[in-house]
């Protein structure tokens, strides 16, 4: 067992992506297990900023209540030391990728043996002691699946349409089997998956890759390999290709890889080897990946990766809409350098995201009794020693009205929970649909890190929207 917190050492209040910079932590899945609200971080463990090709001689694991400082709780190795998995020492340098789950309170830890086998582990705790139940591979023998393929790469999902789990797995051909309720033992025959009209991908059109990962929104299934997908009303498939969430206009300068003119968009580097999972926490969506970008290894950056964490947000057909990937990563705000968007927040209950069309920009739809917060708000140490203005960029969610009379609580908390300000404040804004800025004077901060929680009070109780939230500044 292992207990050593680790946050970035960042140049800037708000820098967090990489969110453990330089140590290898690759292939990451997140999750939040029924029960708790702390985030357990499932990865492999590039081994040296020097190797010429992966070098992964370990798994572990790692941990977060905020998404901003991380934990790193425990090891899995294959040498022997985790109980029953001393068969999977083959190379010693091929603990490739994972994923993880719970049920019925047990954890259970899924971990490429190799490029072909799949084991798994499990403990009475999210974050080990580790052991092998099985002594042998869960999957293997890929070459006898028709059509054949490599097993590695498990991605697990806690199906909430059918409540039963079900691993994927798979190398350019994807197969899905339901997992018994023992979780180490397969329910079924694992079954071919297909994606239909594959028009662009890193290993060129029609053929997917490995990393295969699902997730669930609004009773849509999600099959992402790295930056593409593909959706589904079955988790079986057939799975409609969609394209890709990665735009390189939406990746901050320092993460941007070299382009190559001779190679298509779709074979860039900045699409490269986005192993990663999606997650929900407190009503938001996020995505951890792979970066290349930071990488030590300058002359094999993919041998020695980091991993970042952007917010995911959904246009009203169900496409993703471009990552943002930089340097201030996910639950952390810089006042000092401008709006902060409304959908990046932390917390939300009562309330959901929007889209303002005619603008393509994301909002925040909220009602009467809606909550909305946004922790680690770095003020800047001059806004903390006087009176600040928060601005509220809104607009009413009825425009033909008169007025509307609805009331913002805004609560300010020192990060470190000590001391806190209330101020009430009106939120008429002006009849149409464009955008008001409200004025609430916040007072003086009880620190320069605050937490913003932001509820709407005083409005019609018969129901509704209220308002649409599009961002927020401190002056």
């Amino acid at each position: 067992q292992w207990a050593v917190v680790l946050a970035c050492v960042c140049t800037g209040a708000e820098a967090r992506n990489p969110i453990v910079p330089f140590v290898g932590m690759a292939d990451p899945h997140a999750h939040v297990f029924p029960g708790s609200d702390r985030v357990y971080l499932y990865a492999t463990h590039d081994n040296s900023p020097n190797a010429s090709g992966f070098g992964m001689r370990n798994w572990w694991q790692w941990s977060s209540d905020d998404l901003v400082s991380w934990t790193l709780d425990s090891y899995v190795f294959p040498n022997g030391s985790t109980p029953g998995l001393g068969w999977a020492n083959t190379t010693g340098n091929t603990c490739w990728a994972t994923d993880a789950a719970m049920r019925n309170g047990k954890y259970f830890f899924y971990l490429s043996a190799g490029s072909t086998r799949v084991a798994v582990v499990t403990s009475d705790h999210p974050n080990g002691p580790w052991h092998d139940p099985l002594g042998h591979a869960l999957l293997e023998h890929g070459e006898t699946y028709d059509p054949p393929t490599q097993i590695r790469d498990p991605g697990v999902l806690s199906d909430p349409v059918t409540g039963e789990f079900y691993i994927v797995f798979g190398t350019f051909n994807y197969y899905i089997a339901k997992l018994n309720a023992d979780m180490i033992s397969l329910a079924e025959t694992p079954r071919h998956v297909t994606v239909d009209d594959i028009w662009a991908g890193q290993n060129g059109v029609n053929r997917t890759d490995d990393k295969p990962f699902l997730h669930v929104r609004n009773s849509t299934y999600y099959l992402s390999w790295g930056a593409f997908y593909g959706v589904s009303h079955s988790v079986y498939g057939p799975y409609e290709f969609v394209g890709t969430f990665i735009d390189p206009a939406h990746i901050a300068k320092d993460f941007r890889m070299p382009v190559d003119p001779a190679k298509p968009w779709y074979e860039q580097l900045d699409y490269k080897d986005r192993h990663g999972a999606f997650m929900e926490l407190h009503g938001q969506w996020y995505f951890s990946t792979n970066d290349l970008s930071h990488s030590l290894d300058k002359a094999s950056p993919n041998s020695y990766r980091d991993t970042v964490f952007s917010y995911v947000h959904y246009y009203p057909n169900g496409s993703i809409a471009p990552l943002d990937i930089s340097a201030q990563g996910v639950n952390e705000h810089n006042a000092s350098a401008g709006w902060i968007e409304a959908e990046e927040y932390f917390k939300l209950s009562n309330g959901r995201k929007g889209v303002h069309l005619a603008l393509d920009r994301f909002e925040v739809v909220l009602q009467h009794g809606s909550r909305v917060e946004y922790h680690h708000v770095a003020l800047g140490a001059h806004r903390a020693l006087r009176p600040v203005v928060l601005q509220l960029r809104v607009r009413r969610a009825n425009p033909s009205a008169s007025s509307t009379s609805a009331r913002v609580r805004v609560v300010v908390t020192a990060q470190g929970g000590v001391g806190r300000t209330v101020t009430d404040c009106g939120l008429n804004a002006a009849a149409g649909d464009g955008y008001s800025i409200v004025d609430c004077a916040l007072g003086v901060p009880p620190s320069s890190v605050v937490r913003l929680a932001l509820q709407i009070t005083t409005a019609p109780r018969r129901g509704g929207d209220v308002v649409h939230f599009d961002a927020m500044r401190i002056v």
